[in-house]
Formats: structure tokens, sequence, C-alpha cells
């Protein structure tokens, strides 16, 4: 699994996603949080609870492309002439260039543990998905209040901190890979934005998958005598080798009962 450029406010993950068990993946129906807890299957949910939000979304990165490849191949339909498109592009590159987001003027400097020093003497570490959590049914004047709150060491200066440079830096210190990409339509021309979030876009990947895992849990239950909870148990990466070898018996017993 090749790694993202990341700078030095995010860590490297290290994955086998073909380790995940089909219990995890029969879980991913396409909830919201469905991505963390994805994250949580493969690397432990209280590490990603302590996990800023962006190094989430670059994990997720990883299992993208080990899943399904370094390209996404995103369809539109154009709002000015309604011709459908596609927008195609490398997903490490959008990461990189969501991590390459240039620092702050307000930031004086980067701790040695991960926190943003301001220039004002304020001290601000990144957003946690447990933080996440915590302001997901607030209003989002209160939830950018509440994060705040949350995330500023009170002890480093006791003086106001302006909520744009706060909500700046915060976001710098942990990017997430939702934006909008800029895509022209090759009918008429028009450029025209896409909103797209990693997190919504592999979960809904996974999702649609489900069939393809139903018919591999059919397959092996059938063939083997076990429950759906003892295939579910197995690794992807096993499950479907079974599967294939079970298909590939299947269609060999075809051919040689025509002959």
């Amino acid at each position: 699994m090749s790694g993202y450029p990341t700078g030095s406010r995010s860590r490297r993950w290290r994955l086998d996603i073909n380790d995940l068990q089909g219990s995890a993946e029969w879980q991913i129906v396409g909830r919201q949080g469905d991505g963390a807890r994805l994250a949580g299957f493969l690397i432990g949910e209280d590490e990603v609870e302590r996990m800023p939000v962006g190094e989430r979304d670059r994990l997720l990165a990883q299992v993208y492309e080990e899943l399904f490849g370094r390209r996404i191949l995103a369809s539109r339909r154009c709002g000015h002439c309604d011709e459908p498109y596609d927008l195609d592009f490398v997903l490490a590159d959008v990461v990189a260039a969501v991590a390459a987001t240039p620092q702050p003027p307000e930031v004086h400097r980067v701790r040695d543990d991960g926190r943003a020093e301001l220039a004002s003497g304020h001290v601000l570490s990144a957003p946690t998905h447990a933080d996440e959590n915590a302001v997901a049914d607030l209003t989002l004047e209160d939830a950018e209040a509440e994060l705040l709150e949350r995330c500023i060491d009170r002890s480093s200066a006791h003086g106001p901190l302006d909520p744009e440079t706060a909500a700046a830096v915060l976001e710098w210190l942990s990017p997430v890979v939702d934006l909008d990409l800029l895509g022209t339509c090759p009918e008429c021309g028009v450029a025209e934005t896409t909103r797209f979030s990693l997190e919504h876009y592999l979960v809904r990947a996974l999702a649609q998958e489900r069939t393809q895992l139903l018919r591999e849990v059919h397959l092996l239950a059938a063939t083997y005598g076990w429950s759906r909870g003892a295939v579910l148990e197995l690794a992807r990466r096993d499950r479907r080798h079974l599967a294939a070898l079970v298909e590939a018996e299947r269609n060999a017993w075809r051919l040689g009962s025509r002959t």
C-alpha cells in the first residue's frame, strides 16, 4: 500500500485491508458514521476516537486505494445542458493537495505534540473523531463554539480568540477530504463544481458491494454447511478466494456435464 504525503501534522498508517473480516463489511450499509466504523474495525475503536479527523480521512484514502485502486471515477449530470459526464482523478493527488494547505499566518509554530501555538499565545489541538461526534447534533454556530472549547488549551492564554482564526487553524491542523472539485462539461464547456467527500464515496462503494458479499456468503454456506456468522468471520481475502474456487469447480462441472 502506498503512503500519502502528510507533512509533520500526521502519521502514516500501514494496513492490510485484505485482513478485514466480512463481519465488518456486513455492517457498512451507507449510514452516517460508517467511515469511522470501518476505521475502527481496522485499527481499533479507541484509536479512532482519539484520531484527528484529517488522519482518519488519510487512513480511509489508503483503504479506498487498496480496495478500488488509485483513481476516482465520479459521474454527474451537467447543470447547464443536462448531459452526463465523468470526473476522473487520482485520489492521492487530492489528498496531497488538501494536506498542503498553507499554514495560517497566525500559527507561530507547531509543537512536538502536534498542537499549534499561535502568535497570540493560544494553543490549539487538532479536532478528533470524538470531538466531531460531540458537536454533531448542534447548530453550526454552537458546534463551532463547542469545537473550539474542546480544542483550545485554556491554560495557554485567557484572552478571546477570533472565531474565524480558530476555524482556519483547526481546519489546517486536521484537513478532511471534503471539498469542491472543478470539472468542465465536454458537451457545452461550462465549468462546474462537484462536492467530493472521501468518506461518503468510500462508504457508498463498499455498500454497493453488498450483493457480491451476500452471494459469497450464500455460496460458501451452501457448499460447506457453514453458518452466516462463520463465513463472515473469514478475512476478505480468504472469503473471496474460497468463493472463486467454488465458482470455478461449479463451472467446470457444468462444462463437463454437457459433454
